[in-house]
């Protein structure tokens, strides 16, 4: 991890880090620690920053359903940030990648054939700031699996984009500082709703009075 930035717990932004979507589920396990590493504050402002940095990318009609190549370069570019972020909540773990995924690949299979509700075997290592942590039911496995990968969903990462273009992303929040009591979280609303002027390129054989469907910021008109 980089020396100039601890694991400082500090920011909040379920939109642009999914990850956080998956905490609730995971309360009082072992592997709350491992999403709770997402909320950062130098990793939210880098993934913001990069949100923002490629926002205009996508404000761009796609008259054929089809996408530009540089959003899977750009969403590749995504998903490191989030690997290399995986990376150094373990290396403040006290773990390491393979460790950790061989671990989660043991959880899965045993996952496969039990009920939600059925607690799995615990492998993971102590939290030493968790004292008395609960066993994870299948359930709780999966959510957190799904939190942990969420960035790895293309359609998702598209929604956050087109929102970044359109300026209806929320904004990152400060977390409540754990010594104030009685604090709760709140979150950003959205910005209105925006409107844009587009510009299209008829195609050839198109005439008055036929229709046209194109597709801008993830909707078709």
């Amino acid at each position: 991890p980089n020396s100039s930035c601890s694991m400082e717990l500090t920011q909040s932004n379920p939109d642009i880090v999914p990850q956080e979507q998956g905490l609730p589920g995971v309360a009082g396990t072992k592997l709350q620690r491992f999403l709770h590493g997402f909320q950062e504050g130098c990793f939210q402002e880098e993934v913001d920053a990069f949100v923002k940095q490629h926002a205009s990318d996508f404000a761009v009609i796609c008259p054929d359903g089809s996408y530009p190549l540089v959003w899977t370069t750009i969403h590749n570019e995504y998903k490191e940030l989030f690997d290399h972020q995986l990376e150094a909540i373990l290396w403040f773990q006290d773990s390491d990648k393979e460790d950790f995924l061989s671990r989660c690949a043991v959880m899965s299979e045993a996952s496969e054939a039990l009920p939600e509700d059925v607690a799995l075997p615990d492998i993971f290592p102590e939290d030493l700031q968790l004292q008395g942590a609960r066993s994870v039911s299948v359930a709780e496995f999966r959510c957190f699996m799904s939190a942990l990968t969420a960035s790895e969903d293309f359609d998702r990462f598209l929604q956050v984009m087109f929102a970044a273009a359109a300026g209806t992303l929320r904004a990152t929040v400060a977390l409540p500082d754990p010594r104030d009591a009685g604090l709760e979280m709140g979150a950003a609303d959205a910005a209105g709703a925006a409107q844009h002027e587009i510009e299209v390129m008829v195609p050839e054989g198109v005439g008055p009075g036929m229709a046209l469907a194109v597709d801008f910021l993830g909707q078709r008109y």
